[in-house]
């Protein structure tokens, strides 16, 4: 038993190609490249206590910018030009992250031309089972990042082609959960 996002209108569970996303024209992200750059905790530090599935999921997507690689993907971005456009991102700082990425098999490097070789980035199945992580910090940020304006990026769940957010949920059940609705308990690990 696990907890899965749902859609708030039909219940049904959200897989990422069961999702329109409908960008609102605007301003690029481009703040972001004037954020100052620190280093990275290692895994050793983020693991002091126990072993940590959140810490490494954090080592492999945890920076800004694996972050925003891997939001494009979803909105369907694939070529270099496109996220390097997109981003705003340095062209040295974007070939490393999708080097990472595709190094931890999150993207695939699929050509689509020959003469000259070129490549496309494509979610795998890894990938695409990370698509809960970035749908639940936008149904986050839509509610407390958003100054009561609308949503933007708007969602539509193709099932039941209704707009939607996502809602935590029991995978059993089906029920809508909470954090008092869960309880946790460390494995030794020895």
């Amino acid at each position: 038993m696990g907890a899965e996002l749902r859609c708030s209108e039909c219940r049904r569970p959200l897989q990422a190609r069961d999702v329109r996303y409908e960008r609102r024209p605007g301003r690029q992200d481009r703040t972001l490249t004037a954020l100052t750059r620190h280093r990275a905790p290692g895994l050793d530090l983020l693991e002091r206590r126990a072993p940590s599935a959140i810490a490494r999921t954090l080592q492999v997507t945890g920076d800004r910018w694996s972050g925003l690689v891997i939001r494009e993907a979803f909105f369907g971005t694939r070529r270099f030009d496109d996220f390097s456009d997109r981003l705003g991102v340095a062209t040295n700082i974007l070939s490393s992250r999708l080097d990472r990425l595709t190094g931890h098999q999150i993207l695939e490097r699929v050509p689509y031309r020959q003469q000259p070789l070129r490549f496309e980035y494509r979610l795998t199945e890894r990938g695409l089972d990370l698509y809960p992580v970035p749908l639940a910090m936008l149904t986050w940020g839509d509610r407390w990042l958003s100054g009561r304006r609308r949503p933007p990026v708007p969602l539509t769940h193709l099932r039941c082609d209704r707009r939607f957010r996502a809602v935590l949920s029991c995978s059993r059940c089906g029920d809508p959960i909470d954090r008092p609705d869960v309880t946790f308990r460390l494995l030794q690990v020895g």
